[in-house]
């Protein structure tokens, strides 16, 4: 089950790290062909409060990521899961996320905070989608669960 899942996100996540930052302030408004908004490589990078302050979210990153919680709460008190909720939950968190990025407006350095918040939770719904049992996706449900929750930690 590991290698399967090393196999999978891996390159999963380095895809997402060129993917990504071009997606993210692409609400659909007309942004001009010389307008970027790219981000170095998030890999070595660790989420961390800004100054020992919270970043600045904007509110459909804020509206976003309520859903998104509220999403992880209902799924924490749903009993004797199938497989079928664990994909679900995934494709659910996934919809979120892609929600988020479509309606993103927020650059620089608080949007690099907010990518370093959710990339982990892509890198585990590629697990729950390749998933063919439930074994072990309790434990990786439980950890997204705890990344979704740490948002207000970490925004404002």
């Amino acid at each position: 089950m590991k290698n399967v899942i090393l196999k999978s996100v891996l390159p999963a996540a380095v895809a997402l790290l060129f993917i990504l930052p071009q997606a993210c302030n692409q609400s659909g408004k007309d942004q001009g062909q010389n307008e970027t908004h790219e981000h170095d490589s998030l890999v070595s990078y660790k989420l961390t409060l800004n100054d020992g302050a919270k970043w600045k979210a904007d509110g459909s990153t804020k509206k976003n990521a309520a859903i998104l919680i509220s999403i992880g709460e209902r799924f924490s008190k749903k009993p004797n899961r199938t497989l079928e909720d664990y994909h679900v939950f995934g494709q659910d968190i996934n919809s979120g996320i892609n929600t988020m990025i479509k309606e993103c407006t927020m650059e620089g350095e608080e949007d690099k905070a907010l990518h370093l918040w959710f990339l982990p939770l892509l890198n585990q719904v590629s697990s729950l989608k390749n998933a063919t049992d439930t074994a072990g996706l309790s434990n990786i449900t439980s950890e997204m669960i705890h990344r979704l929750g740490i948002y207000k930690d970490y925004f404002e």
